[in-house]
């Protein structure tokens, strides 16, 4: 019996152990975490269950149900990221942004810095992550006050193709106030 209390302390400091070593890895990683979405979840893990990511719309990871996932594909047609080849879809940005250019790298296109995400998963996550900040009114840019216009004129040197494709895209009109696509 005395042996038996020996194995379960042994096996209780263990776990302790692995569970401490666990926490601690957690707590020390240098790698950010990812924004939670609206259900709290990573995108990726409620969007795609891992599966890959390409210039073909069907295996984007967000829905166009979501008005947040609605945007980022409207956003990634107007781009081109449904092009093989195009600047978008090589950098692994589908939203052609510049956010993460001190992260991750860039190239220059049209004089922007354009961030050369490392994979798709997370170029989709910046444009997520981008769009969740306007729609909440926390972007140092972009409001949800402006029309869809006005944030064209920003974001994009052919700012009117852009917004004549977003907006056909999402169903509205450029003269549209943004939050009004979101309920804000």
């Amino acid at each position: 019996m005395k042996g038996n209390k020996l194995w379960i302390a042994a096996g209780i400091f263990a776990l302790l152990a692995l569970g401490g070593g666990v926490a601690i890895a957690e707590t020390t990683s240098s790698d950010p975490a990812p924004a939670p979405t609206p259900d709290g979840l990573d995108g990726f893990d409620t969007f795609t269950g891992g599966a890959v990511i390409t210039t073909d719309p069907s295996t984007w990871p967000f829905p166009d149900a979501d008005p947040l996932g609605r945007v980022c594909n409207a956003v990634a047609h107007a781009e081109g990221y449904n092009v093989p080849g195009s600047n978008p879809y090589r950098l692994n940005n589908p939203g052609d942004i510049s956010d993460g250019a001190t992260t991750f790298g860039s190239e220059v296109h049209s004089g922007s810095h354009v961030t050369h995400f490392p994979d798709a998963q997370t170029g989709w996550q910046w444009l997520w992550d981008k769009w969740s900040n306007i729609i909440n009114g926390t972007s140092d840019v972009y409001s949800p006050e402006m029309s869809w216009d006005q944030l064209a004129q920003k974001w994009a040197g052919n700012w009117t193709a852009w917004s004549t494709n977003v907006t056909r895209y999402m169903g509205v009109q450029r003269t549209d106030r943004v939050g009004d696509s979101f309920g804000v």
